[in-house]
């Protein structure tokens, strides 16, 4: 995955070693390996949306038609990197597989840190880590048809509580942003039937607690097929 990844990617995105070795996702324990894997996590579901044919402001209607590929991320130069990699420790144990709209955070008794967090625009998941342990997951919405989310590594390269979409007008709280022509994490109503313009929304909820953690220069993977620890994540 990472192999295809690196020929996606700008030069300047590669800083001190290959982009292979970002993220060393460790394998699922064998059968019978004591080792802890999972933390409990209780899942929360957001405001309930009614689908309708005028989605909120900055969203746009998911069809039916499959989404345009995506293409190159733009050249984004990373801020100083903070041992960009790791070797997933931990996930969250949900009882249920999250549904649009729903999240999960956990982070009692974690050790503070810089966070990674992987974004799989093929699951629609969000994934949070600090120290390799998962703390929080949540389902997103993500850019769709000629609008699509990139795919890349980029570092947060600004953070604002109550931004507002200068394109659109419409109210992007909790930004991340991931590059200067527009693509960002926030808040966002999440609905199966609405998709963005390119960034990646999550519920307000898990907005407020990502952004009150994240830092400028912590590192955003956006991929598909995100399989750390082996299948079955919700």
């Amino acid at each position: 995955m990472f192999t295809a990844l690196t020929r996606r990617l700008s030069p300047k995105l590669i800083l001190f070693g290959s982009l292979t070795t970002f993220l060393a996702a460790a394998p699922a324990p064998a059968p019978g390996e004591n080792r802890e894997m999972t933390r409990t996590a209780a899942v929360h579901a957001a405001p309930a949306v009614r689908p309708s044919t005028a989605p909120p402001p900055g969203l746009q209607l998911r069809t039916a038609e499959p989404a345009t590929a995506a293409p190159a991320p733009p050249p984004v130069r990373p801020a100083e990197p903070h041992a960009p990699i790791f070797t997933v420790r931990s996930i969250l144990a949900l009882d249920h597989p999250l549904a649009p709209g729903e999240y999960a955070w956990s982070d009692e008794g974690v050790p503070e840190g810089r966070l990674t967090v992987v974004a799989d625009l093929t699951a629609e998941r969000l994934y949070v880590y600090r120290g390799g342990i998962e703390i929080g997951r949540s389902a997103i919405v993500s850019g769709w048809g000629d609008k699509p989310t990139p795919l890349g590594i980029f570092p947060i390269l600004e953070k604002d509580r109550d931004h507002v979409s200068n394109i659109y007008g419409a109210p992007m709280p909790f930004m991340l942003r991931l590059t200067w022509d527009g693509i960002s994490i926030h808040g966002s109503v999440v609905s199966a039937d609405y998709a963005t313009h390119g960034c990646i929304g999550i519920p307000d909820e898990f907005a407020s607690e990502l952004f009150a953690r994240a830092r400028k220069g912590d590192y955003v993977l956006v991929t598909r097929g995100w399989k750390a620890n082996g299948t079955g994540r919700a």
